[in-house]
């Protein structure tokens, strides 16, 4: 017989982070009156005051044992706590009932295992903080009398919570992973998006790179898609080029735009082009997908145009920060190249606009 089951009066453990103690406190004390004291609520400071260092593990074990249920209370200020982790996952061990209790717009289902994959509940109003209530009394054997208020939840919470939007993301451990993700967003994204990007462009023979260039054949086609309806995609791209505003573009330079302008023209879609020029230096190469989608990669030295690393992100409340960032920090403070000074045919037939001979056109004009 589990030890838990020679005690007539239930004992609830609650597992908890030091970050989430006020609340948590709180709550369990409300718990423990709504119960009319036949409930025993066990919180981890019971241990760590009542016993030394070295014996507060051993008294939080002992008593883990004697639990009829766990409550694990988890929010974005504790998602990393190792104690919850253990303190759940040896429950679980010991066959014991574990309730996940998101708080503070945390949602368990993103958390690690064995928590995510319980039936957990994320508080984030009165009606699902009553679930806890509900939950216990299937483990507990007891119908509490009482049952959580507006005035509880507004007490705990300070008002109704709304879950925080979660962060996407995933490792790009390779340059062909960082451009057939690059691709892939590109081509599965709306015929009206507006895409932004940041380049380093120290080697005009990058285009040998058929993942490269196959993210800008990606890029032109949907533009050129775009261009043949009424869609509205914009392809903004700003490039780091180290020169004072106005001094001719270096021939390297030259010829890696001239190829790109070329590859959008082949498309029809050179109108959706915002070709731009900066004297600055990138650390960090980037792609925005409107405000939804970003990707970031590294090149693996300071002067190296071969990325090496990056992390694709999702989550319009993380990615649109950087879109901002890149209208109001680096666009409107670039130069404007016309994409059609690279296409200038002269009488005999030789590209007019050598250059030598190119200067950047006024700053960023109104979007659009």
């Amino acid at each position: 017989m589990p030890l838990r089951r020679l005690s007539k009066r239930p004992l609830v453990f609650v597992s908890y982070s030091h970050h989430d103690e006020e609340v948590v406190v709180a709550m369990a004390e409300k718990l423990r009156t709504m119960t009319g004291g036949s409930v025993d609520f066990f919180v981890s400071r019971d241990a760590t005051s009542s016993s030394s260092a070295e014996t507060w593990p051993v008294r939080l074990e002992e008593t883990l044992r004697q639990a009829w249920c766990v409550l694990a209370i988890v929010s974005h200020a504790s998602a990393t706590s190792e104690w919850v982790l253990f303190e759940a996952g040896f429950a679980k061990a010991l066959g014991i009932p574990v309730i996940p209790i998101g708080i503070n717009g945390f949602e368990v289902a993103r958390h690690k295992p064995p928590l995510s994959l319980l039936q957990a509940i994320d508080v984030i109003d009165v009606t699902s903080l009553n679930r806890i209530v509900i939950r216990m009394t299937e483990f507990l054997q007891k119908e509490f009398a009482d049952s959580f208020t507006e005035d509880d939840y507004m007490a705990l919470f300070g008002g109704p919570h709304l879950r925080i939007p979660a962060i996407t993301t995933f490792p790009l451990v390779n340059r062909r992973e960082i451009y057939k993700e690059v691709s892939r967003l590109v081509n599965e994204c709306d015929l009206n998006a507006e895409i932004r990007a940041t380049a380093m462009i120290f080697d005009p023979d990058d285009l040998k790179d058929k993942y490269f260039v196959n993210y800008l054949e990606t890029v032109a086609r949907k533009c050129g898609e775009a261009e043949s309806t009424t869609a509205n995609m914009i392809y903004h791209v700003v490039i780091a080029v180290r020169r004072p505003p106005g001094d001719p573009l270096p021939r390297k330079l030259w010829r890696a735009l001239k190829t790109r302008v070329e590859m959008f023209h082949a498309s029809e879609a050179t109108r959706r082009m915002r070709l731009f020029t900066i004297n600055e230096h990138w650390s960090l190469n980037m792609l925005l997908v409107n405000r939804d989608h970003a990707i970031i990669a590294f090149p693996g030295e300071v002067k190296d145009s071969k990325l090496k690393f990056g992390v694709r992100i999702s989550g319009a409340d993380f990615v649109s920060p950087m879109v901002d960032w890149y209208d109001r920090c680096v666009e409107r403070r670039a130069h404007r190249l016309s994409p059609q000074i690279f296409l200038a045919v002269d009488a005999k037939g030789r590209h007019g606009g050598l250059h030598k001979n190119v200067k950047e056109g006024s700053r960023r004009p109104n979007s659009r």
